[in-house]
């Protein structure tokens, strides 16, 4: 099933054409990795998906009922403890109380973060906020998950823990747009990856086979892809 449809889409931002009439379709379980130079649009693809921009023209149709997005920074509510934090997001989306407190303790416990529950975000370390947001961004069972660079300003254990966490709550339904500048971060997650190039071109790369992720990881290395 077709779960986002783009259709000749343009997109300025502060005067500036970011997208001038790109297309692109996306199926329900994709697990698509979003790369390209800094300044390309990758973020600003993200936003437009989730309805965060509109487009100037086109179109852009999205199926997704429930949209998880995980950003640069945590963005957890400093005035609510981490139990809150998570369990905020999950009330316009019809889980009762239980249901909730229920999928907290799940999510902390996978985190490891059981004995954070009442910690507030300032008493959290960076890896520990950012687990939070990723527990948040899972607790209302997304259809459509959004990775904005989420583990960049962490060190490579702390990379490959949580994307390990990440790896253990995808399911087949679930679908992954991951705009990362670490190619370890998105191999192991995604089966396409849409490279987004200047003067508004793109293409797209499959990511079945070793060969065709480790000739993505070679772009990587030789800085034809950031």
């Amino acid at each position: 099933m077709q779960l986002i449809n783009a259709s000749k889409i343009t997109l300025a931002l502060a005067g500036k054409t970011i997208f001038n009439e790109l297309s692109f379709t996306v199926e329900q379980g994709s697990k698509i990795a979003l790369i390209g130079d800094s300044g390309v649009g990758k973020t600003s693809l993200l936003n437009l998906v989730c309805g965060l921009h509109e487009p100037l023209k086109g179109n852009i149709n999205n199926q997704a009922k429930r949209i998880g997005y995980v950003f640069q920074e945590p963005r957890l509510l400093p005035w609510l403890t981490v139990s809150k934090n998570i369990e905020e997001v999950m009330k316009p989306y019809g889980f009762n109380a239980q249901e909730r407190q229920d999928k907290v303790a799940e999510l902390l416990g996978v985190m490891q973060l059981s004995h954070c529950t009442d910690y507030y975000p300032h008493q959290l370390s960076g890896g520990m906020a950012q687990r939070v947001s990723l527990a948040r961004a899972f607790a209302i069972e997304p259809d459509l998950l959004l990775l904005d660079e989420p583990f960049s300003a962490l060190d490579q254990k702390l990379r490959n823990q949580l994307t390990h966490y990440l790896a253990q709550f995808l399911t087949p339904t679930t679908t992954l747009i991951y705009v990362s500048h670490s190619p370890e971060d998105v191999l192991g997650l995604t089966h396409q990856c849409l490279v987004l190039q200047q003067n508004h071109q793109y293409c797209w790369q499959p990511l079945n086979t070793d060969q065709q992720r480790q000739a993505l990881l070679n772009d990587f290395c030789s800085h034809k892809v950031h």
